[in-house]
């Protein structure tokens, strides 16, 4: 590029670095489908933090305006490290195929932080507003720490929990009940300001369920950890993963 030698000099469309650009934006349209991944070398020209023209991040800020939205945000949040990612879904009524290489679901599965995925019809959208919270267990201890963590951070709102754990397996719900017993417990010594009750989802039809189960008991977000996709993972098999976060009119908050 020749802006190498003279950053003053104007950026030409038909430059190797354009051309580059041009080509790994047609390999990412190509391999959506298929969630193929690139790798792009660049051993010189990175950034020195000084403002000055370098092919890194050049290549970079194409990318990002011609449809690579992603990246941008992962780098801000490893770089930045706020608190939370804030992200739009489309909602419920979305066709499925549209759902194929959602930002979203992208952001969830690699954020190094929270993320609240907010649907475009939510009715309640602002902290201020959550006041009854369905937050899932596995009972790994991972799930207790990602309690805490949320319980710690938003420690100035004041909401209802609810645990939630998924079960199809009749013989196991007496145990798994007595589990969700042992953790409402725990946590209301832990947290006496918390009114925390619990409660068992089961059946084929998981989303159908969840919905009525939202419905009824007025829930407002639905908070789960992230940690090795593992109840993100068993909540939302593959077939339906993507399918979830846009499925409901109700926000998810993913704590990492």
């Amino acid at each position: 590029d020749q802006r190498l030698m003279n950053p003053l000099l104007p950026d030409d469309p038909n430059s190797k670095l354009n051309a580059c650009v041009r080509n790994v934006l047609r390999i990412y349209e190509e391999g959506q489908s298929d969630k193929l991944t690139q790798l792009l070398f660049c051993d010189l020209s990175t950034p020195k933090n000084d403002g000055t023209f370098n092919v890194y991040e050049d290549i970079r800020a194409k990318l990002i305006q011609s449809g690579v939205p992603e990246e941008e945000i992962l780098h801000y949040a490893r770089e930045e490290k706020p608190l939370i990612i804030i992200m739009g879904t489309r909602g419920k009524g979305e066709k499925e195929m549209d759902l194929i290489g959602s930002v979203t679901a992208e952001i969830i599965d690699r954020s190094p932080v929270f993320v609240y995925a907010i649907p475009k019809n939510a009715q309640k959208k602002n902290f201020d507003e959550i006041h009854k919270v369905a937050f899932f267990t596995s009972f790994d201890q991972r799930d207790l720490i990602a309690f805490d963590s949320l319980v710690t951070t938003f420690k100035d709102y004041h909401f209802e929990v609810s645990f939630i754990h998924l079960s199809d397996n009749a013989q196991k719900r007496t145990w798994n009940e007595i589990k969700l017993v042992g953790i409402q417990e725990y946590f209301k010594k832990q947290y006496p300001q918390l009114t925390i009750d619990y409660d068992m989802l089961g059946g084929e039809s998981l989303l159908s369920n969840l919905d009525e189960y939202v419905k009824e008991k007025g829930i407002d977000v639905l908070c789960l950890s992230n940690y090795k996709r593992n109840v993100f993972a068993r909540l939302f098999n593959p077939s339906i993963a993507r399918r979830m976060i846009f499925h409901s009119n109700t926000p998810i908050l993913v704590i990492k």
